[in-house]
């Protein structure tokens, strides 16, 4: 179990197990500048729902941002950019 807060270099891949306003720069991995939402795998697989079920619903209309359901997995080597949770490591080396 690993505590992330603010600025903190994540230095494991990991699942989010808490969240309180958690974002994260994987710049580093990417190469977008977008700060992405990092949330718990129950929060993260609702979101999921409504979102199909937003889109379903919007027939003429623009669909809802896939950027706005947060991930569960923290990745080494991208930092905190928001907020602060816990971790559990996954995947180490």
């Amino acid at each position: 179990m690993i505590l992330v807060d603010l600025g903190m270099k994540i230095p494991v891949d990991g699942i989010c197990l808490e969240a309180n306003e958690l974002k994260c720069d994987e710049s580093a991995m990417t190469g977008e500048s977008d700060h992405l939402k990092k949330d718990t795998v129950e929060v993260c697989l609702k979101k999921m729902e409504e979102f199909e079920v937003e889109n379903k619903t919007r027939k003429n209309e623009a669909k809802a941002d896939p950027h706005e359901i947060p991930s569960p997995l923290l990745m080494s080597g991208t930092a905190i950019s928001e907020g602060d949770g816990k971790m559990m490591a996954i995947v180490i080396g």
